[in-house]
């Protein structure tokens, strides 16, 4: 299969997010839902729930992380080829607690060649930073479509 030349980077962003959404399990599992998706960004929400709760009563850390990394993997895979983590970091800076809403907004942030940076911002419902998401990307040569 060829690349489709004659899809604009919006349809094809939309078109790889249709085909993740009717794949992916685990995200689902934890509640996570695609609100926004564009070239090169995305935007993901969840709902702290007790399931995800540390000995601490705070949202455990591996949570919050599935919900950046869900956002990270939406943003660079809205092109036509697979794209793949290479590497990340992760900052928490506030705790999220049972009930709180997570947003994570995902942004390329810059490019160089097949590899990518992106930035993960995670809010909760009162705007405030919760975490820092930093994601490295490596594009393959496999098309979306055919993967």
């Amino acid at each position: 299969m060829t690349a489709h030349s004659d899809a604009t980077p919006s349809t094809t962003a939309a078109r790889n997010a249709d085909i993740f959404q009717k794949k992916i399990t685990f995200e689902k599992k934890m509640g996570i839902t695609l609100c926004k998706i564009a070239p090169t960004e995305a935007t993901l929400k969840m709902t702290v729930t007790d399931d995800v709760l540390n000995f601490f009563g705070s949202a455990h850390g591996g949570a919050i992380y599935t919900l950046a990394d869900a956002a990270f993997a939406y943003a660079c895979n809205t092109e036509e080829y697979v794209t793949v983590g290479a590497s990340c970091t992760m900052d928490y800076l506030l705790p999220a607690y049972s009930g709180d809403d997570l947003t994570a907004t995902a942004s390329l942030y810059a490019k160089n060649g097949r590899q990518e940076i992106y930035h993960i911002k995670i809010t909760n419902q009162n705007n405030e930073l919760i975490a820092i998401f930093t994601g490295k990307s490596a594009k393959t040569k496999t098309l979306i479509i055919d993967s």
